[in-house]
């Protein structure tokens, strides 16, 4: 919950920053149904443009918004594809989803009226923009258009690229979450992973043991030295041992993956460091989880209200809604489930979080009557309808981040010719977004090289340099590792 909030004072200072920017912010009038021919509801979408670059027959270059809307401006503002977007003279537009943000386009989050928030809803309201902007100007009808985007948004623009060929003439597909799964054990393998071979030895053990630590807590029903220890916030009720364990267990796995991804090598760096400085490995954890993560808010949550309960009031003006915990959890329980449980064999964060718990937590929060059987075939339908991880595309780059505790989701290998895969050492979710100006690491610029090289390519512009491959570009190895002990 306080990362939410955290990512969006972050967007929001990207924002108050920007005094010089030149993006502007519209709407766009959209169907609520674009299946329904009956239909003839509304609503204002929201959609960023920066006009300051343009050159007349230059490409629109398509940022597209996800869940992590909180992220759209300040990615406009500066990053490796607004970079390409001026080098190349383009319009450079930004995407809202659909039910984030501004794009609000029923009068609540009932469940009556989330059944308008699927990605085919939201596909058909980026072709529709892209058509309205190409309509605009003569300059614009016959315009490239390259998608991009980071997670969802990576995903999105696959799907835009294999659903509008004719529309959209090439995709760049960052830590793209392509795979709807239920059962996602292997985003704690990955975590586990990341931590033995950038961690080394001892922080593994460490970490074993901290978590080792806190079942024995458990175990023994010590809730009042684990309120002590991890410094949480009071809470009026009893403790339910089977959902306290399963929330807390879950939430404090499910974080340390999220800060590895985000934070890349150095988030490892700092994870050891406080596993190792601690009186004991438990301590250790419950000083990295405080310090790093809850500091700001006082303690650290432990009760279901505090952890996930706020996704329950279907308002706008609630705090689930307003940075779109609720939405996530509609479209994680009804499209992609990407359940992080415990279902793993290979990681050390015990077995009280299964993914079945999670079947439950979605119809409590929704206030939603569905079975596991239901749940289970709308995500595969997700499946059918986009490919997982077999879309049907040429002219897209995937792109991963080997920290990235998610990336088993995504492409990690060349699906076809014209759609490379690269992953990325020492880097977690989305590095290569960021403007080259920023960059000092040699394998990370080699991929920022090829995006560069591949987007040039489809837009069929001659930059006088031979195109990034594969071979070219720094891998993983076990000769090339470096252990942070």
């Amino acid at each position: 919950m306080v990362k939410k909030f955290i990512q969006a004072l972050v967007a929001i200072g990207a924002l108050a920053a920007c005094v010089q920017c030149e993006i502007e912010m519209r709407n766009f009038t959209q169907p609520l149904d674009h299946f329904d021919e009956n239909c003839t509801e509304t609503w204002d979408n929201t959609y960023y443009i920066d006009e300051s670059f343009y050159q007349p027959g230059g490409p629109i270059f398509l940022y597209v918004g996800d869940m992590q809307f909180f992220y759209t401006y300040a990615r406009l503002n500066s990053s490796h594809f607004t970079d390409i977007a001026r080098e190349v003279g383009a319009l450079l537009i930004g995407t809202e989803h659909r039910y984030f943000g501004e794009s609000r386009p029923v009068p609540d989050l009932s469940i009556e009226n989330l059944v308008y928030l699927t990605s085919s809803q939201a596909l058909e309201d980026m072709a529709a923009l892209v058509r309205f902007i190409k309509s605009s100007s003569p300059d614009l009808e016959e315009a490239k258009v390259i998608a991009a985007g980071i997670g969802q948004g990576g995903a999105l623009a696959t799907w835009l690229r294999q659903g509008y060929p004719d529309l959209i003439d090439g995709a760049w597909a960052s830590s793209a979450k392509l795979n709807a799964i239920v059962n996602f054990g292997e985003f704690h393998e990955t975590t586990t992973q990341s931590v033995r071979i950038y961690g080394g030895v001892l922080c593994y053990d460490n970490m074993v043991t901290a978590f080792s630590m806190l079942e024995d807590v458990f175990e023994a029903r010590n809730y009042t030295k684990l309120m002590e220890v991890f410094k949480m916030c009071e809470n009026e009720d009893d403790y339910d041992e089977e959902l306290a364990g399963a929330l807390f267990f879950g939430t404090i796995a499910t974080t340390i993956g999220v800060y590895i991804s985000m934070l890349h090598a150095s988030g490892i760096t700092s994870f050891c460091g406080y596993l190792d400085r601690g009186e004991d490995p438990l301590m250790g954890l419950s000083d990295w989880i405080y310090y790093t993560i809850y500091n700001a808010q006082g303690c650290v949550p432990g009760s279901f209200d505090d952890l996930i309960g706020i996704y329950m009031d279907p308002e706008w003006s609630s705090v689930g809604a307003l940075i779109g915990g609720r939405q996530q959890v509609w479209q994680v329980c009804h499209e992609f489930g990407w359940f992080r449980s415990s279902d793993a064999s290979d990681h050390p964060f015990g077995h009280r979080f299964p993914y079945d718990i999670m079947f439950e937590q979605c119809g409590y929060l929704l206030n939603w009557t569905i079975s596991n059987e239901d749940i289970r075939n709308n995500i595969d339908n997700t499946n059918a309808l986009f490919g997982g991880l077999t879309p049907n595309v040429t002219r897209v780059y995937f792109t991963n981040g080997e920290l990235d505790s998610d990336k088993r989701l995504s492409i990690l290998q060349d699906l076809n010719d014209e759609a490379p895969a690269d992953v990325i050492p020492y880097f977690g979710y989305g590095a290569d977004f960021a403007s080259m100006d920023t960059t000092v690491f040699e394998g990370l610029r080699h991929i920022q090289e090829r995006v560069r090289s591949l987007i040039f390519q489809w837009l069929e512009i001659d930059d006088g340099e031979t195109e990034t491959t594969t071979e070219e570009i720094e891998t993983t190895t076990p000769s090339n590792i470096t252990s942070y002990d």
